[in-house]
């Protein structure tokens, strides 16, 4: 029996799965993308091994979440057989998931949070130059996901823009969207040498989010 978990546990490795935690009794060994942490409306994909004959069956899994800041619980969904699992919570709270196996349950706490991206303007996620004609070819700001290797889409709910031009003048906007909407396009269609851009408030929005979800500022120089 210990060669047929270690063997496993090997398995579990070859997965490519970052983290890994295992208990005394039973034995059990949970491996996620992220050490304790789900996305919220995402497909989670997981490996657990234990010790016993067979490999984990869906019907020895249960899972519930518990809402942050509610009494509440909401339960993913739970897809997969033999080891190898997909589990997708609605909401964001503390995910609690039992292994009932031969030798009795085991359990697991996660944190479901939404998935977060980074604020990107013409390639740019941090301050920088950028020529004008550059610039001014840019049709927008985009959130863009870097982790996680989900195949996911957030949209950028709103962000302010302020210039400042040569003179000291400002010139400030909001907008809303992603793209440059009629009352920013006119401020970024007049940028010039000397000019500085500052993009801040910026709010986007990720599956699994509620509440809009706050960015990074960029600032550009032209």
């Amino acid at each position: 029996m210990q060669n047929l978990l270690l063997a496993a546990l090997g398995l579990v490795f070859c997965c490519n799965l970052s983290s890994t935690s295992i208990s005394k009794k039973p034995i059990v060994a949970i491996s996620t993308l992220e050490c304790n942490t789900i996305y919220a409306r995402m497909d989670n994909y997981i490996n657990i091994v234990a010790q016993q004959k067979k490999a984990i069956q869906r019907h020895q899994l249960g899972a519930f979440v518990d809402i942050y800041n509610s009494d509440e619980k909401t339960y993913p969904t739970i897809s997969g057989d033999n080891g190898c699992f997909s589990i997708k919570p609605a909401t964001t709270g503390v995910l609690t998931l039992t292994v009932n196996t031969e030798s009795g349950s085991y359990e697991q706490k996660f944190h479901v949070r939404p998935i977060e991206a980074v604020v990107m303007f013409g390639g740019l996620k941090k301050s920088g130059k950028m020529s004008r004609g550059m610039f001014r070819a840019q049709g927008g700001i985009i959130p863009i996901i870097e982790c996680c290797g989900f195949d996911a889409r957030c949209d950028m709910v709103e962000y302010e823009v302020i210039k400042i031009n040569s003179k000291g003048i400002v010139f400030k906007g909001n907008n809303k969207g992603g793209a440059f909407d009629e009352n920013i396009r006119p401020i970024i269609n007049s940028a010039q040498v000397g000019d500085i851009y500052w993009f801040r408030n910026t709010f986007y929005r990720c599956p699994g989010s509620l509440e809009p979800q706050e960015g990074q500022d960029i600032a550009i120089e032209i």
